[in-house]
């Protein structure tokens, strides 16, 4: 398993002009996946879109939703099969992008440019002041979400690449830093007894199964803990419903069915001392400089996700249990799908 120590500081964004706002638009709303898609019957372009569409109606293409506002930001967008169209309030520019090239309508008429350019007047406008840095991001619309009855959350997204793949993760919002003096690497380690037995998976019978069908344990099936957080994670072909239903029945476990069987924890001792000895060394010895410097009497500097090795040589299954029992209820844990699949069977998937 990975293990995630992230030392940062807060990054302040500088909002640029429209243009550049288009440019991020097109990167973070990729929306090459509606390519090919039916457009709803209701869908249609209106005002600017429709103006702009009856100028490349080939370029842009078939609507496929119709508009999203979003007034707290100043935009506004509409997903059609060849890209996205967004309205910006700041300039008042309508413009369609492929995700490789931007058409703008606007007082110099319509314009055409790579992404990776720049009109005249875009670099002309100045840059906005920095905003303010409590504000929420910007979400992306092309998600969706939702809560269900028990708490627990989900984010569903449609990617076209890779073909027939997609990313399956359930993030729990609980790591080393709501650890206790005496289970200081347990959260770790109850990552880890993840793949070793849950109520309708044996054993390594998760790990096996997944392997059958693709995916590779290491970069497509694997689980890091950090500080704030532990993510499980794995890939999946998604042009079989029956390895769908498999996997949710996987994240569904993991959630709720963890075995911690007495056996399966002393034999994992092992595994998780060899991790802790190969974590150390100068590059484990600078980081705990950095978090002493960093974070001085929190408890960031003191809850290093390895743990200590007598926590993990000598913690009964009814430690990992106590540290379980709190922190890993349905409101701290959210499913989080992404790649080659239908939204909405995905969330009917996760909701049974």
């Amino acid at each position: 398993m990975t293990l995630h120590t992230p030392i940062g500081a807060r990054a302040v964004v500088r909002p640029l002009a429209m243009a550049v706002i288009v440019v991020l638009a097109a990167l973070l709303f990729a929306l090459v996946g509606s390519a090919g898609r039916a457009a709803a019957a209701d869908c249609k372009f209106v005002l600017g879109f429709q103006a702009l569409h009856a100028l490349i109606p080939d370029t842009v293409g078939a609507c496929v939703e119709n508009e999203q506002h979003h007034p707290d930001q100043g935009v506004t967008l509409q997903r059609t099969t060849n890209g996205l169209l967004v309205w910006q309030k700041a300039t008042n520019h309508t413009s369609f992008t492929d995700g490789h090239r931007t058409w703008v309508l606007g007082p110099l008429g319509l314009q055409q440019r790579l992404n990776t350019e720049q009109f005249d007047w875009e670099r002309d406008l100045a840059v906005v002041p920095v905003s303010d840095p409590d504000a929420p991001l910007v979400f992306d619309p092309l998600v969706i979400r939702g809560t269900l009855s028990n708490g627990l959350s989900y984010y569903i997204r449609h990617n076209e690449e890779p073909i027939g793949r997609a990313q399956i993760s359930l993030a729990v919002k609980a790591g080393s830093v709501l650890e206790t003096d005496d289970q200081q690497g347990l959260a770790h380690f109850l990552e880890h007894m993840a793949f070793n037995g849950t109520e309708r998976f044996a054993k390594h019978e998760i790990i096996e199964y997944l392997e059958s069908i693709g995916s590779t344990f290491g970069p497509d099936l694997n689980a890091r803990t950090g500080f704030d957080d532990t993510l499980y994670f794995f890939e999946i072909p998604t042009d079989d419903p029956e390895i769908t239903e498999r996997a949710f029945q996987i994240l569904s476990d993991w959630a709720f069915s963890i075995a911690l069987e007495p056996e399966e924890v002393e034999l994992e001792r092992g595994v998780v001392l060899e991790e802790w000895r190969l974590s150390q060394g100068f590059d484990s010895r600078l980081q705990q400089n950095l978090l002493d410097l960093l974070f001085s009497d929190s408890l960031y500097a003191s809850r290093a996700p390895i743990g200590l090795t007598e926590v993990i040589e000598n913690a009964p299954v009814e430690a990992q249990r106590a540290y379980k029992q709190p922190w890993y209820t349905t409101n701290m844990k959210a499913v989080v799908t992404e790649g080659d699949v239908d939204r909405e069977e995905i969330a009917t998937n996760i909701k049974q």
